[in-house]
């Protein structure tokens, strides 16, 4: 029986990128808890003519106080701090994900050309992106921390109990996030798995909680192998500033490649790059997606390390 190697219309290469795009921002879903600075239509960092992106910024306290208003006393407006609402950050981070295709596979094994594959080039490139990006969270640069027992124990009551530190801490109500490793987001979504104790399918057919106490919750393996890391972090946006935009290659590079363009996710703004070219020489075609990015340590206040003891 022969393989007919033509991409059918539904997996052209834009649908295809679609498929990327989408599992990739599925995967990196718990940057939304962070300032996060997506360049203005898609613009590239050559258009932009700059490495350094601005990143909306507003600490935990801004430093902006409320007053009276009382002009009989010569208590008129004053203007208040707006130095404090945007970052820069430097884009200086480059990571693709490349897969190669002979003549050969070509011909023989057109499944390398399907969505399932591209789904997962999405959430792989996504997980080393927000691996990398998270590996600030250290103990010298976030030094507070909260102990909230083991794995095993954990349920709804602790982040209960996390909420009631963060208003202690006076976090602000709107902007909160819980991010946490394998063990503590399984174990709080067993102790939800309930649709008529959480009001949601969720939990038990996505093994997704999108809010609890007044949190966004998401559960990461971006701490594997962090040691100042047990449970997770519990943050607010200010903690981690991060930039993205595509990179587009020169006009002398551009003209040996066989195909190059950029993917915009429409919900979310985030860009990746697909390249296409070739080896004439190995009988091998090369195609890879590409993320852009930086990231920076923003206010250590703003977020806390949840250890197991």
């Amino acid at each position: 029986m022969a393989f007919e190697n033509t991409v059918a219309a539904e997996l052209s290469l834009a649908k295809i990128m679609d498929v990327v795009l989408t599992a990739f921002v599925a995967e990196i879903l718990p940057l939304r808890a962070f300032s996060l600075g997506i360049n203005p239509q898609a613009q590239t960092l050559n258009a932009l003519r700059t490495a350094k992106l601005e990143v909306p910024y507003i600490p935990l306290q801004t430093g902006n106080t409320v007053k009276d208003f009382d002009a009989a006393a010569g208590d008129c407006y004053v203007r208040g701090n707006t130095s404090t609402l945007k970052r820069e950050v430097t884009i200086n981070k480059r990571k693709y994900l490349p897969w190669g295709l002979t003549s050969w596979q070509g011909a023989t094994t057109p499944l390398l050309q399907n969505a399932p594959f591209a789904e997962i080039f999405g959430r792989q490139l996504a997980s080393t992106v927000i691996t990398d990006i998270l590996s600030v969270v250290t103990a010298a640069n976030f030094a507070n921390e909260l102990v909230v027992g083991a794995a095993a124990a954990f349920d709804t009551n602790d982040v209960f109990d996390i909420r009631k530190e963060l208003n202690r801490l006076k976090f602000p109500a709107v902007g909160r996030s819980l991010i946490l490793t394998p063990d503590y987001d399984t174990a709080l979504l067993k102790d939800n798995k309930d649709t008529n104790l959480y009001g949601s399918t969720d939990p038990r057919w996505n093994a997704r909680i999108p809010r609890l106490a007044g949190m966004d919750e998401y559960g990461t393996t971006a701490f594997d192998g962090n040691t100042d890391v047990d449970a997770g972090i519990v943050s607010f946006p200010s903690a981690i500033l991060v930039a993205m935009a595509p990179l587009q290659p020169l006009d002398s590079v551009r003209a040996k490649l066989i195909d190059f363009q950029i993917f915009t996710h429409e919900e979310s703004g985030i860009s990746l790059v697909y390249k296409r070219m070739a080896d004439e020489f190995c009988d091998t075609e090369l195609e890879l997606v590409e993320c852009t990015y930086g990231y920076a340590v923003g206010q250590e206040e703003a977020l806390l390390r949840l250890e197991a003891a």
